[in-house]
């Protein structure tokens, strides 16, 4: 059931990008190097995925990260497991961002978390607001 709600959520976070101009991207936000497929709508609008994931010896972890931007600002959500022995135990943050192109390929940016919620047991608190800023690159392919 969680991969089936995971594929209609992608589809259902894909579904303007329907025409648009694909690209592949890395970027600094999500820790030292992430990346994943953005999408071009026009008119200074894109929409930015990505899938990280994780394995040990102890088992896995993996975040899903959605964006949209309208010409140089975004909003932004992921949904990240943090420990690897509980499957209840998540991260859930809603960000805005600011970002400008330097070039055609190179963006730097600023990621505001806004709401922050954490649902492992015995984190305390659970919810913050206005947690943090983190700087980021991004270079499309």
């Amino acid at each position: 059931m969680k991969k089936i709600s995971m594929v209609l959520i992608c589809m259902l976070l894909a579904w303007p990008a329907q025409g648009a101009a694909p690209f592949i991207y890395i970027n600094t936000a999500g820790g030292p190097l992430g990346g994943g497929l953005g999408f071009d709508l026009g008119d200074n609008r894109a929409i930015d995925l990505s899938f990280a994931g994780a394995s040990g010896i102890s088992g896995s972890t993996h975040s899903i990260y959605a964006d949209y931007y309208i010409g140089c600002w975004g909003l932004g959500v992921t949904a990240k497991k943090n420990a690897v022995n509980s499957p209840f135990s998540c991260n859930l943050t809603f960000q805005y961002a600011l970002e400008q192109a330097l070039n055609e390929k190179l963006s730097i940016g600023a990621c505001f978390t806004l709401i922050d919620y954490d649902t492992a047991e015995g984190a305390d608190p659970n919810l913050l607001l206005l947690k943090g800023v983190g700087p980021y690159f991004k270079l499309a392919f």
